[in-house]
C-alpha cells in the first residue's frame, strides 16, 4: 500500500490522500510453469528497452524474450528508424525503489 498526500490550492490547502494498493506478484508461477507472472515476470523473461529521455519516462521501444521468442513493441509515436534502434543503447529492465 502506498499513500501520497496532496494539498489543494484552495484557501485551506485541503489535504487529499491518494491510496494505491500494489500487488507485486511473486515473479514465478508454480514449478510446472517457470515463465514468471505479476509485476516481476521480467525476472524470468529478459526485457530490454530504449529510453527517449534521461528520466526514462518515454519508452518508444521494448523487446522481451518470452518462451525463447523475441517480442518487440515500437510506439506508434516513435520516429526511431531501424538503424537508430540497432545503434541505440538498450537498457535491461530492473525493479525501481519506491521513495
Amino acid at each position: 500500500m502506498v499513500t501520497k498526500n496532496e494539498y489543494a490550492t484552495d484557501f485551506d490547502n485541503t489535504l487529499e490522500r491518494i491510496v494505491l494498493p500494489l500487488k507485486t506478484g511473486s515473479g514465478q508461477t508454480p514449478l510446472a510453469d517457470q515463465r514468471g507472472h505479476g509485476i516481476h515476470w521480467h525476472i524470468q523473461n529478459p526485457v530490454h528497452y530504449i529510453a527517449a529521455d534521461e528520466q526514462r519516462q518515454e519508452i518508444p521501444w521494448v523487446q522481451a524474450e518470452i518462451d525463447g521468442e523475441l517480442v518487440t513493441y515500437t510506439s506508434v509515436d516513435s520516429t526511431l528508424t531501424d538503424q537508430e534502434i540497432e545503434a541505440t543503447e538498450k537498457r535491461t529492465m530492473d525493479c525501481p525503489r519506491l521513495s
